[in-house]
């Protein structure tokens, strides 16, 4: 009587799962086909010449432009469109004044208390305008010593303290860039080392006569490449 159980148990159990097997496989609801509409394909947009090339506006960002009146007051305070070449040289002679030599760091022109990081930052980390002058952001990154390179402008307090004279003479400073033709953009006529902030110099609170003309680009290196000649690197 035990074996009959047994084997109709077992056989309850092969039938199950060979009905289980023909359901699983049995064919289910005839899917909907999703077909997928062809892309439509645009005209080709006519290319442009290289002549044309420069003023036309394309791309995601065709209308985008800054020009120099839309800037806030805080970023120009001049036009630099109406520097002349008298201005930029006059602005050269007033740069050397604070250099021993073209290339020099530039002296410190005033009375120097707090020889820390944090005070000469606090006017020259960004540009500071005080009595009408303005102290210039320093050129390059900060670094933990100030007065190793910029010592106190040797004037008459400072004439007796024993320093030997220097007879130093350095490179002739360059006036304007060579450019690879006619209206290209001339190259960097300075070495570039210690001067990766061109803003401090050319940029709405530099001498005036040295100011870039598009002050709202912030990509120098783009246009303006270093000179081969002149980057001593």
């Amino acid at each position: 009587m035990g074996v009959r159980w047994i084997n109709v148990l077992l056989a309850v159990a092969i039938g199950g799962a060979f009905g289980g097997f023909l359901l699983g496989v049995r064919p289910t609801a005839k899917s909907e086909r999703v077909t997928t509409p062809a892309p439509v394909m645009q005209p080709a947009e006519a290319a442009v010449t290289y002549r044309e090339l420069r003023d036309a506006r394309r791309g995601p960002n065709a209308g985008f432009r800054v020009a120099i009146a839309d800037l806030p007051p805080t970023v120009v305070t001049s036009d630099p469109a109406q520097q002349t070449e008298a201005d930029r040289r006059g602005a050269l002679v007033d740069r050397a004044r604070h250099r021993a030599f073209a290339g020099a760091p530039p002296t410190i022109p005033h009375a120097v208390t707090e020889q820390t990081v944090a005070s000469c930052l606090a006017c020259h980390g960004t540009p500071v305008t005080i009595g009408g002058k303005t102290a210039p952001q320093i050129s390059h990154r900060a670094y933990g010593s100030c007065t190793q390179c910029h010592v106190p402008q040797h004037d008459a307090t400072t004439a007796d303290a024993g320093w030997a004279p220097n007879d130093f003479v350095g490179m002739a400073p360059v006036i304007r860039g060579e450019r690879a033709w006619a209206g290209a953009p001339p190259t960097i006529p300075h070495t570039t080392w210690m001067r990766s902030k061109c803003g401090s110099c050319h940029g709405p609170h530099g001498r005036f006569g040295m100011q870039s003309t598009h002050p709202e680009r912030r990509s120098c290196t783009q246009c303006h490449a270093p000179s081969a000649r002149l980057d001593q690197r």
